[in-house]
C-alpha cells in the first residue's frame, strides 16, 4: 500500500528537517520557538495519528502494511520522550528527534521492501 508508505516518508521527512532546524536554533531565539512548535506538532500529530490508525485502518491495506505502520507511529512516537519544552539546544532534545528520524526510516525501509520497493 504505497499511501501508508508515503506517509510514513513524509514524517521521516519532517523529522530530517526538524533536526536541521534543531541544528540552525542556535543563537536563533525565533528558530529555537519554530523548533520547539514543529516538535510538538509532530509528536501530537503522530499520537492522533495512531489513534485514527487503530480506530480506522486504511482502507484495502493487508494486515501486514497495517501492522507495520502502527509500529512505526508507536515508534517514533515513544522514542519522542523529550518533553515539548525542551530546547533544541539540549542534547536530549536533539538524541530524541534522532531517534525518531532513524526509527521511521528503519519502518519505511521495511515497508519499502515488503511492498517489493
Amino acid at each position: 500500500m504505497r499511501e501508508v508508505l508515503d506517509e510514513i516518508r513524509r514524517l521521516e521527512g519532517r523529522a530530517n528537517a526538524l533536526l536541521k532546524l534543531g541544528a540552525d536554533a542556535a543563537g536563533n531565539l525565533a528558530d529555537e520557538e519554530d523548533a520547539k512548535a514543529e516538535y510538538k506538532s509532530l509528536k501530537d500529530g503522530l499520537a492522533s495519528r495512531l489513534k485514527e490508525v487503530e480506530r480506522r485502518p486504511p482502507p484495502g491495506a493487508e494486515d501486514w502494511v497495517v501492522a507495520t505502520f502502527k509500529a512505526a507511529l508507536r515508534a517514533a512516537h515513544i522514542g519522542m520522550r523529550t518533553p515539548t519544552n525542551t530546547s533544541p539546544r539540549s542534547s536530549s532534545w536533539r538524541s530524541s528527534v534522532h531517534e525518531l528520524a532513524d526509527e521511521l526510516s528503519y519502518y519505511a525501509a521495511t515497508l519499502a521492501k515488503g511492498l517489493g520497493e
